[in-house]
């Protein structure tokens, strides 16, 4: 990744909205991304994020690997990446909520930004500014999502039961996230209002993966933040437990009820047994202990953008034509235009393809607009039947290039008529 400065169309306007009529889809462009940090900061990085699920997103979490270790040995952040921020514009007044997941002064910092919008098919773009001696980091959880301590935890949602139980034993559950969620604490509530150990382990595994002693009162739910939060993944199985000690209790009662984002399998437990003990044995039906935790979310697309930092801008190339069919020999226009987030730099070109084949007189051709760049073909040569149209454009020193989709074009037989006399 490298720092670069682009200018800006005069008064920063934000390029209009582009339709392609031919394949129906309307993309909004973004603003145009100037390099220019705000006071105190000296780095600016500007980042793009590319949707590909085809569905607009908002308010969505993004992934980033930030290459830190780099930045920090270059002098261009602090060590404790304490002057990290992330902001729509370039001055930035429009910041964005970021979370430093782990990894500084790493080539692979992992930081989870909120972003306003993306437009489905097409991308957004933002800035990640560094360099400020001064700043003290501003990370959080607040980029997921979180309601309360009800909403958003595992078993407080539907706990009941009577106290009693075994003592020295393990009581937990089997379950597996609906979805990634966060956990960020590890809770419990139990009838006797002593410290508990709360354990999660991989269930495919049985490895510890998570172990604090909370306290709190008896009847209650209470909690304990993790030092780091933890990523439970979609379908994968775990088991949470809470160890009773030699006078300990534990409610207990019919149940297979867990918080809707996970799913309960059964109860598992030991008796006779220590904090660390990986429980074999299972019940269905039947409550769990409580131990419990809370978690926040983020928004999950069916496919993730794609994310890149610093570099060249992502375009998109469409393509329309001038009639929605045409018959034999008669001629059509085709017209790309170029969607981007950087303005445009001298120099790209146009290349027509039909069925795979370079068109001539269409090939190497100079955009003839400018916001956004666009390009016209004439071709009247187009067989009889379906013919797919396609058109490249070559990128430029701020823009990748981008090929169109594939544009299915049908030509017809002319109407012919026949007539008969007699002398």
């Amino acid at each position: 990744m490298y720092y670069r400065t682009l200018p800006c169309p005069t008064g920063g306007a934000v390029i209009p909205r582009v339709r392609n009529a031919a394949i129906g889809i309307a993309l909004a462009l973004a603003p145009c991304l100037a390099s220019a940090t705000p006071p105190g900061w000296t780095n600016d990085l500007q980042v793009f994020v590319s949707e590909t699920s085809g569905a607009d997103l908002s308010d969505y979490q993004v992934r980033l690997v930030v290459d830190t270790a780099t930045l920090i040995a270059d002098g261009k952040m602090r060590p404790d990446a304490g002057d990290l921020r992330f902001a729509s514009d370039a001055g930035g007044t429009q910041p964005l909520p970021y979370w430093i997941e782990g990894g500084v002064n790493t080539a692979s910092t992992v930081v989870w930004v909120r972003v306003p919008s993306i437009p489905a098919n097409w991308a957004a773009g933002f800035h990640l500014f560094t360099g400020n001696p001064a700043a003290t980091s501003e990370s959080t959880l607040d980029v997921f999502g979180f309601v309360d301590e009800v909403e958003n935890s595992s078993t407080n949602q539907v706990s009941n039961g009577s106290p009693g139980g075994v003592t020295e034993s393990q009581r937990g559950f089997r379950f597996h996230p609906n979805e990634d969620v966060l956990l960020t604490h590890l809770g419990k509530r139990e009838p006797n209002g002593t410290d508990r150990y709360i354990t999660l382990f991989d269930a495919d595994t049985q490895a510890l993966i998570v172990q604090d002693n909370v306290s709190g009162p008896a009847a209650e739910y209470t909690y304990k933040p993790l030092a780091q939060p933890i990523w439970l993944v979609r379908d994968k199985q775990y088991l949470l437990e809470m160890y009773q000690g030699s006078a300990d209790g534990y409610y207990f009662g019919p149940s297979t009820q867990i918080n809707p984002r996970l799913t309960y399998h059964d109860m598992r437990y030991c008796n006779g047994c220590t904090k660390d003990t990986f429980p074999q044995n299972h019940l269905d039906a039947i409550h769990y202990g409580y131990p419990d935790f809370l978690f926040r979310t983020r928004k999950q697309a069916s496919s993730e953008p794609k994310v890149s930092i610093g570099g060249r801008g992502p375009t998109r190339t469409l393509l329309t034509a001038s009639a929605p069919g045409a018959l034999v020999g008669e001629p059509v226009t085709f017209t790309a235009s170029v969607l981007a987030l950087l303005p445009h730099t001298p120099g790209s070109t146009f290349s027509f393809r039909a069925n795979g084949n370079p068109v001539a007189g269409c090939t190497g051709l100079a955009p003839s607009g400018t916001d956004p760049l666009t390009a016209s073909c004439t071709i009247d040569t187009l067989p009889l039947g379906e013919s797919d149209i396609e058109v490249s454009w070559s990128g430029d020193d701020a823009n990748v290039g981008s090929v169109s989709d594939l544009l299915p074009y049908t030509v017809v037989r002319r109407a012919s008529q026949t007539s008969l006399a007699a002398n």
